[in-house]
């Protein structure tokens, strides 16, 4: 299961033992493996987790549109677009910008605007259905 960093830096082994860096955003560092930690022990997992130097990225399910807050839905959507995230860019991406920017939207919310985001990157390049 993946983890979001919160905390400006967290460090932690991956399934070799080897200490990885992982900063919260995109910080353009030599050593920074990005802002999602793919892969924690259980140790680390329930370390981090009590810390709250991580969060726990649940699987993306497919969203029911039709019980999204649609003002949710469209705060979120120009949020992204306030922050620069490009429009192919998936959830993970999507939450460490929003939370880099001290924005909150709950995770229905942020699939939604990430699926309607990807729809209309298909409609602009003629490829949708």
């Amino acid at each position: 299961m993946p983890y979001l960093v919160t905390a400006p830096l967290v460090l932690a082994k991956d399934r070799e033992g080897k200490v990885r860096y992982h900063y919260r955003g995109n910080v353009p560092a030599p050593a920074n493996s990005g802002p999602i930690i793919p892969w924690l022990s259980d140790e680390q997992a329930a370390h981090f987790l009590r810390l709250g130097v991580v969060e726990r990225i649940e699987e993306e399910k497919p969203v029911d549109i039709s019980k999204i807050d649609s003002e949710a839905l469209q705060d979120c959507l120009k949020a992204l677009e306030r922050l620069g995230v490009d429009l192919s860019a998936g959830a993970p991406t999507a939450r460490a910008a929003l939370g880099d920017a001290g924005l909150r939207f709950g995770n229905d919310v942020v699939a939604s605007a990430i699926k309607a985001r990807k729809e209309a990157l298909l409609a602009l390049s003629g490829t949708a259905p």
